[in-house]
């Protein structure tokens, strides 16, 4: 059984339309699509900067070379022939939002929202 890691590599190589989804792939779009508004996999994380310490050209030319070097971050789930398989973006692009704030718990739970997986990338960065 083939895993996501090789299927990945050989994508860079031998890039094709679509990619079928691994087993554990399976599982976790079957469970979004049995709850498309849970956030059970969503794993929320933020960074505090110093106002004078933050370069936002430098964050974002680093996330989008962490995201080019895993390129599932690129996915998007889409159905071909009434199964779901796997897409692989060209782009990569997002903005990065300033967020002024005294209650960061109140951010992050605005923050953490479902993903649409057809649409959707599936990392946000703000």
């Amino acid at each position: 059984m083939k895993n996501i890691d090789e299927i990945l590599i050989k994508a860079t190589a031998d890039k094709k339309d679509e990619y079928p989804l691994t087993p554990v792939q399976m599982g976790l779009y079957l469970a979004c699509l049995q709850n498309p508004q849970g956030t059970m996999y969503n794993i929320p994380y933020y960074y505090k900067f110093k106002k004078n310490d933050f370069d936002k050209q430098r964050l974002i030319d680093a996330v989008k070379k962490a995201v080019d070097n895993h390129i599932g971050l690129k996915a998007k789930f889409v159905s071909s022939n009434g199964n779901p398989v796997m897409k692989l973006r060209d782009d990569f692009n997002f903005e990065v939002k300033e967020i002024k704030t005294d209650n960061i718990d109140e951010v992050l739970s605005n923050f953490v929202q479902p993903f649409d997986l057809e649409n959707d990338l599936l990392c946000r960065v703000r």
